[in-house]
Order: C-alpha cells, then sequence, then structure tokens
C-alpha cells in the first residue's frame, strides 16, 4: 500500500479546538481532503485503512504517549516514513513553549519527516523563531482561523500569511501535497 497521507499533529498544550481550526485552514488552503483521527486510535489499524487518496490527518491528542500495547503515534510515524506538519500556539506572553521543541526533537529521534513548524495566532515573532533552531513554515494568523471557524467553505485563500506557510510546506515535501 501506497500512503499519501500528511498528519497534523499538535504539541501536548495545544488544544484540540485549535488543532482542527488550523488543519481545516491547511486543507482548505492546498485543497485537500481532511480527516480526523484520535490518538487513542490503533495506529497501524489507522494507516492501513487511509488508502492511496491524498489526504490530510489531524491526528489530535497526545501523540508523544505510550498506547497500552506499547509504541506511540510518533513511533508509528517514523517508522511508516509519514510526513508530520507540526502545529504550535504561542503562550500569551508571545513565547513558544519548550514542548515544540521537544516535539521536534522526538520526532527528528524516531524518524518522523517533520515538514515543519506552523504557529496558529499571535503574535508571530519571526527574529525569535529563526533563532530557535526549528523548522518553522510560518503562521496562521488568528483571523484566517476565525474564518475556518465561521465559515468551513474557503474558496478563495487571501490570507497571505497562510499562502506563504503552504507554498513552505509544498516547497519542503513536493508532490505530496
Amino acid at each position: 500500500m501506497i500512503n499519501s497521507s500528511t498528519f497534523l499533529i499538535g504539541t501536548s498544550d495545544l488544544s484540540d479546538h485549535s488543532l482542527r481550526l488550523g488543519s481545516r485552514a491547511l486543507a482548505d488552503a492546498l485543497g485537500i481532503t481532511l480527516i480526523q483521527h484520535f490518538s487513542y486510535e490503533e495506529p497501524l489499524k489507522v494507516l492501513r485503512n487511509l488508502g492511496e487518496e491524498k489526504v490530510l490527518v489531524c491526528l489530535s491528542g497526545d501523540v508523544a504517549m505510550s498506547m497500552v500495547g506499547g509504541g506511540s503515534w510518533l513511533e508509528t510515524l517514523g517508522s511508516w516514513r509519514i510526513p508530520t506538519v507540526l502545529m504550535v500556539e504561542p503562550l500569551s506572553s508571545g513565547h513558544i513553549s519548550g514542548s515544540a521543541a521537544a516535539y521536534a526533537s522526538l520526532s527528528a529521534s524516531l524518524g518522523v519527516p517533520l515538514l515543519g513548524l506552523v504557529q496558529l495566532g499571535e503574535p508571530w515573532e519571526e527574529e525569535i523563531r529563526r533563532l530557535d533552531g526549528l523548522p518553522w513554515s510560518g503562521y496562521i494568523p488568528g483571523s484566517a482561523l476565525n474564518d475556518v471557524e465561521v465559515s468551513l467553505d474557503l474558496n478563495r485563500i487571501t490570507d497571505k500569511n497562510l499562502l506563504e506557510v503552504v507554498a513552505c510546506l509544498r516547497n519542503r515535501v513536493g508532490a505530496i501535497l
């Protein structure tokens, strides 16, 4: 089976609601089907049922948490070499929690093809983000996320920041997205 899916995950401190809004914004901007799964689901069963269609998978929950049978979703994403995007939110101070670096590092150690990190909401501190050494793809402003919340039918993406995230991710992954 050829798997053409890309997974959208969040750090453990990202709410499922925010992850879903960010995932919907990316899916609409990319024109790709979005499906939802949860970290408590058995990874191999989910992956086997995805098929060959190009989809984005919003995986809610803590993907680094060990499963009852052993392993974690992150280990499975690494083993299957599934392209993954890590979504994070800034703290009220504008800083990014250390969990973003921890998830990126764990992903790298497990062989997860991490396409990049996408910040959901403001403030976007581009200079500071460059200094942390993480593979940032950009950010999706709160206004673009609010548009998704109001209407899931975004035929025309006009937010330049969202378009930059899409271009960056497409550049990193090529034909997959």
